[in-house]
């Protein structure tokens, strides 16, 4: 009851005879995966980053290791390594070697622009025993990838660099943020990929300011990328819907999902402004126990007016949450104008990507 209170956007009271136990059901029965931002640094410009990088900010090795020591709630749970660049923080494989001493965490992923991947970093990499490395990619074309990034020569450094991750024996993927400059060559990352021997990870672009010309703004053009997406593969697409069956949303931000930033800040979404603490001011399980009370967490957490009867609500879950709280990025349906709902007909699980407003 608690936990679905909580999931549903309705904060719990104080009175609640179980309030004291609502972050464990929470964590134990949702918790999927830490999204640890390590650092803001980053040797890329990257015009459509999300990231803010006014000050230089880098999460010290000790306050990692009371996080991940704190959070040893439920197992397999997946910490992401993120950034800024990872690679530049001094102190990235001694995090990875604690991650690695604790039973709870089934998995680590590093997040890289891969444009640091040299041989001798790609071998540390596989020695660390850091289970994949996701490497974003902007463009397949090196020059328009290179005018992006702001750097001349980048897009060769990262397929070197993914060459280098291959011969090592470490599982790869690039990482697609797809918007309007490459929702047009989507089959062209994948043969891209497949030369590599690698496979693809898809993402929708999450809009960014009100003028923001990295958005899709044709609806027919971004539904058809999110169906593409969606139908990439059989065994992908079994995956979502297992995923969607047994969360009844899209989207993977919290309580799925927890975040926290170069500064110390815990969010419930990497893109999202709103957050529930510091781990610099006080310890992370206390920071989730606050949040669970937080009218801001009911808000992220709500679904949309504009949802209300639509046939796929409990499929989709409303979109991305951070599109529909942040007054950054507002509603999906109201300002990005993709989705195409409500629907009142019944839709099956294997049809989603033609309805789907959203795709994580």
């Amino acid at each position: 009851m608690i936990l679905r209170r909580i999931y549903r956007g309705k904060p719990i009271g104080k009175k609640d005879y179980f309030w004291i136990f609502a972050w464990r059901i929470l964590l134990r029965y949702q918790w999927q995966s830490l999204k640890l931002h390590i650092t803001n640094k980053c040797n890329l410009k990257c015009s459509h980053c999300y990231v803010h990088k006014n000050s230089a900010s880098m999460l010290d090795k000790k306050i990692v290791f009371q996080v991940l020591k704190r959070l040893k709630i439920r197992n397999n749970t997946r910490l992401d390594l993120m950034g800024g660049e990872p690679l530049l923080h001094p102190y990235l494989f001694d995090i990875v070697r604690y991650a690695k001493s604790l039973s709870y965490i089934r998995k680590i992923q590093l997040y890289t622009n891969g444009i640091g991947l040299t041989g001798d970093v790609s071998k540390k990499i596989k020695d660390s025993g850091i289970d994949n490395v996701i490497v974003s990619l902007f463009s397949c074309n090196k020059n328009i990838y290179d005018t992006n990034v702001g750097i001349e020569g980048a897009w060769e450094n990262v397929v070197k660099g993914v060459g280098n991750l291959v011969s090592q024996g470490v599982r790869t993927y690039f990482l697609i943020v797809v918007n309007s400059k490459n929702v047009d060559y989507l089959d062209d990352f994948e043969q891209l990929s497949k030369s590599l021997g690698i496979k693809t990870i898809y993402f929708p672009y999450i809009q960014q300011k009100a003028d923001d010309h990295f958005c899709i703004r044709d609806k027919g053009k971004y539904q058809d990328s999110i169906r593409w997406m969606f139908n990439k593969s059989d065994k992908y697409r079994i995956k979502v819907i297992e995923f969607i069956k047994r969360h009844k949303t899209i989207c993977n931000a919290f309580p799925k999902s927890l975040t926290v930033t170069s500064k110390g800040e815990v969010k419930p979404c990497p893109f999202v402004r709103m957050n529930f603490g510091n781990i610099y001011c006080q310890e992370i399980d206390k920071i989730i126990i606050n949040a669970c009370f937080s009218p801001d967490l009911a808000g992220f957490l709500a679904i949309p007016k504009e949802c209300s009867g639509c046939s796929i609500i409990d499929k989709c879950g409303g979109g991305c949450k951070a599109l529909n709280y942040n007054d950054k990025y507002c509603s999906i349906i109201n300002t990005t104008n993709t989705c195409c709902g409500p629907y009142l007909k019944d839709i099956n699980y294997e049809d989603l990507g033609e309805y789907l407003p959203f795709f994580e």
